[in-house]
């Protein structure tokens, strides 16, 4: 029997405008502004935020912070500003279609920076797939990495989890065991699973949204959203149970699912009071999963589940951030940071529905306001020099054409990490990702990214 094989490639994009462009020369300076503090929860007011091409040079009161003459100086009374946001599971990158389409409504939302997650299966059937996963003990005890769509955990917690597993292995379809998954929770071994997940810090991706859109999918069909203008028919045609098997269409598996959500969310709960450490993740663009727009739900999702609406912010700030190593730059509104800004109309700690009301975007030293943003953003993008990233799917290779600076990791034909120069250096460095798929019989798909950090699931993260 083949086993699955799951390789996780998570692409940290850097979703900004002014990759493609100069950045601006002058100084911008946010004054009177509340800065959001997602580390405390402390909001600021009456601050002035600088900001010279891709840093914040300083920050404090606007009382005794100086702001240069040559300043595009941004009256900011009334506006809360929050980091730049991360969607930690995002499929932006399988075609050369979806980043023209996809990465200026991330900018428009707030999101900078994602977590491309490419899974290469085989055998991937029901059966096959579950019986992989439970086999394995890795996703409980591996150490510093993620767990995406809660995969795995009303199994484990079941108190009939042997005879459920052995289920999946005969066969069984993973939906025909919704409710029994629901009915057998066991907080006792639960508990045991979480404890683990905190000691071996291993994070959680729940990808609510998805989770959510599933079984309501008939409701949202219904709803006419709004958001669907942004989709090509393409993507949401192959949202129906005709084209996507995953999709539940009897009126008891659905039934089933939706009370499989509302336990999830009850997990999700346990698992954060449990210390359980959390990312959004959205799974764009599965059914409802709009890009950028959805990571907004996500956070909802995650203050119904029991999050208040800061530690919700914190699952698309600091702790990505913190998960890859890279908090002295990102994360939050601090000097020396990189300057990925979200100037909000509303507090986010009051109701993180907030996060919507976006009034503008300042990425890496360009400040982009609602109407450009509302417009064809797409258009401004200029072309620069770039340079080369190639990765080959079935293969599992990665490799650069073109000089840089600093390290990047990949993932190669042998599953062993390799450092490449390039990629990585203190400012986003345009680069151009070839994507070639040989079991699609599809190569030279390529498309334009800022910057790109990939990593291994099977290396330590930076």
């Amino acid at each position: 029997m083949k086993k699955l094989l799951t390789v996780v490639l998570l692409a940290i994009i850097a979703i900004t405008q002014s990759a493609w462009s100069q950045i601006s020369g002058n100084p911008i300076a946010f004054v009177h502004v509340s800065v959001v503090d997602v580390r405390s929860g402390e909001t600021k007011p009456d601050m002035t935020v600088l900001v010279w091409k891709n840093r914040i040079i300083q920050i404090g009161s606007s009382k005794t912070v100086h702001v240069p003459k040559n300043a595009r100086t941004i009256d900011a009374r009334a506006k809360y500003l929050i980091p730049g946001l991360w969607d930690m599971h995002v499929h932006s990158l399988w075609d050369a279609n979806r980043p023209p389409l996809f990465f200026p409504l991330f900018l428009a939302n707030g999101l900078y920076r994602g977590a491309e997650s490419c899974l290469l299966r085989h055998s991937r059937g029901s059966a096959e797939r579950w019986n992989s996963f439970c086999r394995s003990r890795s996703a409980r005890n591996r150490s510093g990495r993620s767990v995406e769509h809660l995969m795995g955990i009303l199994l484990y917690s079941s108190w009939k989890s042997d005879e459920l597993k052995a289920d999946l292995r005969k066969g069984t379809n993973i939906n025909q065991i919704n409710s029994q998954l629901v009915d057998t929770y066991d907080p006792s071994r639960a508990a045991v699973l979480y404890a683990l997940f905190v000691k071996n810090n291993t994070w959680q991706v729940p990808t609510l949204t998805i989770r959510h859109a599933r079984p309501y999918l008939q409701e949202l069909q219904a709803s006419n959203d709004p958001r669907l203008k942004y989709m090509p028919s393409t993507i949401v045609e192959s949202w129906g149970p005709h084209v996507d098997q995953r999709q539940p269409a009897s009126p008891e598996v659905i039934a089933s699912r939706k009370r499989l959500f509302q336990k999830e969310l009850e997990v999700v709960a346990s698992m954060h009071r449990a210390g359980v450490k959390l990312f959004a993740g959205t799974d764009t663009p599965n059914p409802y999963c709009f890009p950028g727009f959805s990571l907004h739900d996500e956070l909802g999702f995650m203050v119904q589940a029991g999050l208040t609406p800061l530690e919700a912010l914190q699952t698309a700030t600091i702790n990505p951030a913190e998960f890859l190593g890279l908090s002295k730059i990102f994360g939050t509104v601090e000097k020396d940071k990189i300057a990925d800004l979200v100037p909000l109309d509303a507090n986010p700690l009051e109701n993180i529905a907030n996060t919507k009301r976006i009034v503008a975007v300042v990425s890496s030293g360009r400040l982009l306001d609602r109407k450009t943003l509302d417009g064809q953003l797409i258009k401004e993008l200029s072309p620069q020099t770039v340079q080369e990233f190639q990765v080959v799917n079935n293969g599992l290779s990665a490799e650069s054409g073109g000089g840089a600076s600093g390290p990047i990791n990949v993932i190669t034909k042998s599953g062993v990490n390799t450092r490449l120069a390039g990629l990585c250096g203190k400012a986003p460095v345009p680069v151009r990702i070839t994507i070639t798929n040989h079991q699609e019989g599809q190569a030279n798909q390529s498309v334009s990214l800022a910057q790109v950090l990939c990593i291994s699931s099977s290396t330590p993260h930076p």
